[in-house]
């Protein structure tokens, strides 16, 4: 044998180990066979879905929904039939958040195209229903915009070719939209070229948090990655 044909053999031994280390770390959930609850979830099924513990259910049933995932039956004592599902790495797209598939999309399209996108995060500051005021912020949007839930009582607004100034008026559209008597609080991000998805959406909450410290029913906007101003 060849020292050529030893390294080739290595090397595919060596990518057959990746794939069974690559395997090894897949998502793993343990879910009610009957109408899906979630059981037991390893850690790295957080990571890999891209979502945190409150979401974590719903992101698996877009998984199994989706058909990306490996099932097997399970009988258990106290919790009885159950599905063990296995999630391949390559399911973490088909599992994507809403909110975090418009923004990766817009956010290629304006590193393309050059153009100014802002990323918002919103929030009723007290009583009313979010679900309905959601439905009245996407009227006041244009088709292009799109406002989808992130966490607990927070909705993220994308709005693609959009500059800062144009921000300010879109924010006071959906401060007049919201349904009284709740008031809103919004916190805008203008991204910077070369800035990736987690610091844009960090900044958008970031401001959030500061709108909400004034008291409701305001908007702040953080036009750079160092510093914050009044809308």
């Amino acid at each position: 044998m060849s020292g050529g044909d030893s390294s080739e053999g290595a090397a595919a031994r060596s990518e057959r180990q990746l794939e069974l280390l690559d395997r090894a770390l897949d998502g793993i959930a343990v879910v009610q066979k009957s109408d899906g609850t979630l059981v037991y979830a390893n850690p790295a099924l957080e990571r890999l879905l891209g979502c945190g513990t409150e979401e974590l259910e719903r992101a698996l049933g877009e998984a199994v929904h989706g058909g990306r995932t490996d099932a097997i039956e399970l009988a258990h004592p106290d919790f009885g039939a159950l599905r063990l599902i296995i999630v391949p790495r390559d399911a973490r797209r088909a599992a994507e958040r809403p909110w975090h598939r418009d923004l990766r999309r817009e956010l290629a399209r304006a590193q393309r195209r050059r153009w100014p996108l802002i990323v918002g995060a919103i929030a009723l500051d007290a009583g009313g229903s979010t679900q309905a005021a959601a439905s009245a912020w996407a009227g006041v949007l244009r088709d292009e915009d799109s406002v989808t839930p992130h966490e607990a009582g927070v909705y993220l607004l994308v709005l693609p070719d959009c500059p800062a100034e144009a921000a300010q008026t879109v924010a006071g559209r959906v401060r007049r939209a919201t349904p009284a008597p709740a008031t809103v609080s919004i916190g805008l991000a203008s991204w910077s070229a070369g800035e990736e998805l987690e610091s844009l959406v960090s900044r958008a909450l970031g401001a959030l948090a500061d709108a909400r410290a004034t008291g409701g029913g305001e908007a702040v906007i953080a036009p750079s990655r160092t510093g914050t101003a009044s809308v």
